[in-house]
């Protein structure tokens, strides 16, 4: 049985989790941080009859994150909540994934995701950043809409509504480098509930690609990150993306499979 959760049951949902956080990072960090009762966030647990939990979904706007312990979940109870919630985006760890053993490509693109643990990088040397402040987030988002995974997944103003919404509540931060008064370079956190944070929305101009520059400044952000007391994770959704963090000595910890929403126009 699937019900909505309140914030009684948090203790409970996090024990959950034991040591395998990094199995359903987003879901664990927005649970911690937004609870079960805030505006946008929905959290889902899922009972076997004897009332042993057996699954746990979190919804954020449009994205619902999933996790079973030991993928005892109830499938059809599950594609039910898909059906009812009609997200865009779903994230599972493989396991998982390959538990619920359906074919999803008609109505998903998968993505496979590998989950970082990021470490110190000397870089020598560092090459300086700018803290993003709300009023970049626009000329940030433009430049992360360049990109086809990007535009694949965000819509741009909802991006953008998001972007400053996290960064108001302390719960993301951005690193970005100009040229010439334009930002050509932008990564940061995604979500931050210490000790943990997770890194993304990593873009390089694409003039200024092939160089070993993107290298440089992601390992730059990312140290600024562990500076400052965070165990941070990060991931790659493709081959570059993998060599590079293992370049940098990052440790990767999971596999994760993310799903969006095939549009309309893309089927066409």
């Amino acid at each position: 049985m699937i019900r909505i959760c309140d914030n009684t049951t948090i203790p409970r949902l996090l024990q959950y989790f034991g040591e395998d956080y990094h199995k359903a990072i987003y879901l664990y960090i927005d649970l911690k941080r937004y609870g079960c009762e805030t505006p946008d966030v929905t959290v889902f647990a899922m009972e076997n009859e004897a009332g042993k939990l057996t699954g746990l979904f979190l919804q954020y706007y449009d994205c619902i994150h999933c996790y079973s312990r030991d993928n005892d979940f109830d499938r059809q109870e599950l594609l039910d909540l898909f059906q009812t919630r009609s997200p865009n985006t779903i994230f599972f760890c493989r396991e998982m994934f390959d538990a619920l053993g359906l074919d999803l490509s008609r109505e998903f693109e998968l993505h496979p995701v590998e989950m970082f643990r990021t470490v110190h990088y000397d870089e020598q040397p560092p090459i300086p950043l700018e803290k993003a402040t709300q009023e970049d987030m626009e000329e940030v988002v433009d430049l992360l809409m360049t990109s086809d995974e990007y535009r694949k997944v965000y819509q741009r103003d909802a991006l953008i509504v998001q972007m400053k919404e996290r960064m108001d509540q302390g719960f993301s931060r951005s690193y970005v480098l100009r040229e010439n008064g334009r930002i050509v370079f932008h990564t940061g956190t995604v979500a931050e509930e210490r000790p943990l944070a997770i890194g993304g929305m990593a873009i390089l101009d694409e003039s200024l690609r092939g160089r070993g520059l993107g290298k440089r400044l992601f390992a730059s952000a990312y140290n600024l990150v562990i500076e400052d007391g965070f165990i941070c994770y990060s991931n790659n959704m493709d081959e570059r993306a993998k060599r590079m963090h293992l370049s940098l000595g990052y440790r990767m910890e999971a596999h994760l499979v993310k799903l969006t929403r095939i549009r309309k126009e893309q089927s066409k």
